[in-house]
């Protein structure tokens, strides 16, 4: 590819790192609590705290019952009541202080992230990364350039977080949405459940700027060698490597042979020879969407994936460099998106 992504960090790049952790350090000084461990805040330690309390409290209850409903206890039946007890309380016990572990570390790590600025620590990062020329607007819950293809229909669907960025030759909105789809089934004792499965949607939105693009097209990875079995495609191309990775759907076969023209074919090829899977791309002229694979969560909390979040795992000191490695996490990420967007030439410069 001849317009090519600056992969290369220099260390001019890196001046938003220092920023970000003198600012960090000094949002910081306002608690007081230094020697507490975040890695007790996930929500497993909140239900390993949770089994613990009920089975003790299990235990417990048995126990009570056992004596209210027997007169007296002799011999091994008394040490095995007293063993109950004993189980009981210490599993209670144990429930308890792993709940204040998970609620004392959750609730200060939730005090910390709301008075960390991560909007502008993100500026700062794409800023410097960019080296000017891709600038974050803003981070929210709100696709500004909404996908306009590839959204799933069925089951509840919620936006995580969005990054929401401009060029001055194209702007583009970059994030996840999470559905949740829930199934139910009868067991085998005849009883009905109800099982919920998660999933996470990437989508990378632009508007292209500088130049027109006069086609509507849909370019998919090729499904099967086998023709019948292929992805809806209209459009043959010069290039037979191309036409066995990518399937076109276009409106004006005219159009789409502007936009696909040799050195974007070329470009194309090269990403598809690399990227672990190819994705879905549409275009509806100036407006493009990019539906990357989905992939499986635990739920509408599970972090994996969400753009511009973090959950603190270690210690205090390692707040600062937590956060600096999710920042670098989240453009490394767009780099590799946006090399879709590259591809096709749109941009008109290095990036």
């Amino acid at each position: 590819m001849t317009n090519n992504l600056n992969s290369t960090v220099t260390p001019q790049a890196k001046r938003w790192i220092t920023t970000v952790t003198n600012d960090v350090n000094d949002k910081l000084q306002q608690f007081s609590n230094h020697k507490i461990s975040f890695k007790y805040s996930s929500k497993n330690w909140r239900a390993f705290a949770a089994i613990m309390l009920s089975a003790g409290l299990l235990f417990l209850v048995f126990t009570i019952y056992f004596l209210a409903a027997s007169k007296s206890l002799h011999g091994v039946f008394l040490i095995v009541d007293i063993v109950f007890l004993v189980i009981g309380a210490l599993l209670f016990l144990i429930g308890i202080i792993f709940y204040v572990k998970w609620y004392t570390s959750h609730n200060y790590e939730q005090k910390i992230l709301k008075v960390l600025d991560f909007q502008k620590y993100y500026q700062l990062a794409f800023l410097d990364e960019f080296g000017g020329k891709i600038q974050l607007d803003d981070i929210s819950t709100n696709f500004k350039i909404a996908p306009n293809a590839f959204v799933p229909r069925e089951g509840k669907i919620r936006v995580d977080r969005v990054l929401n960025l401009q060029h001055r030759n194209f702007r583009c909105s970059f994030g996840t949405l999470t559905q949740e789809i829930r199934r139910s089934y009868v067991d085998s004792q005849g009883r009905r459940r109800t099982t919920y499965y998660w999933n996470r949607f990437p989508f990378l939105n632009s508007i292209i700027l500088n130049k027109n693009i006069e086609v509507n097209a849909v370019i998919k990875p090729a499904k099967s060698f086998l023709k019948i079995f292929k992805t809806k495609d209209n459009t043959e191309l010069e290039s037979s490597e191309f036409e066995k990775m990518y399937a076109v759907d276009a409106d004006d076969q005219i159009m789409i042979r502007k936009l696909l023209v040799p050195k974007v074919i070329a470009n194309l090829i090269d990403l598809g020879r690399t990227a672990n899977n190819i994705p879905q791309m549409n275009f509806t002229e100036n407006y493009l969407t990019y539906g990357f694979e989905k992939f499986s969560v635990g739920g509408w909390q599970d972090p994996t994936g969400v753009l511009a979040g973090i959950d603190l795992k270690g210690s205090w000191e390692d707040i600062p460099n937590d956060i600096c490695n999710k920042i670098m996490a989240d453009l490394q990420y767009f780099r590799r998106v946006l090399e879709w967007l590259v591809a096709y030439d749109l941009i008109g410069e290095d990036l």
